[in-house]
């Protein structure tokens, strides 16, 4: 079985420190994903796809999804940012391939579970 989750949410600490430079440096490291230092983020899981129904979706889309999307069986996590959409347009029509295409912000998490 393959999740997908979604970014709903995202809790960003409020910057306290009286130095500008260590303020801006904190800043950028929780938008730049280190969630060490402040970042939360909040994945809810919003469809799940059987696997042989994802191959059969990548079998009949583009090299880049399948690569792409195809990842998920060889590391068992792929993201999906925004950047990524345009390029994946080619993937088979689908309700996953809608949820993709709707997606203008955060990120999408594809996930193996046994």
């Amino acid at each position: 079985m393959i999740k997908v989750f979604k970014l709903t949410r995202r809790h960003v600490e409020k910057c306290d420190l009286k130095n500008e430079k260590l303020n801006q440096v904190k800043v950028f490291s929780t938008t730049t994903g280190h969630g060490s230092v402040g970042k939360i983020d909040f994945l809810e899981c919003v469809m799940e796809i059987d696997e042989e129904k994802l191959k059969d979706i990548i079998s009949r889309s583009c090299e880049y999804a399948k690569f792409k999307i195809g990842n998920v069986f060889k590391y068992g996590e792929v993201e999906i940012f925004p950047e990524h959409i345009k390029k994946l347009e080619c993937l088979a029509d689908s309700e996953f391939k809608n949820l993709l295409m709707n997606l203008k912000e955060g990120f999408i998490v594809l996930r193996k579970v046994d």
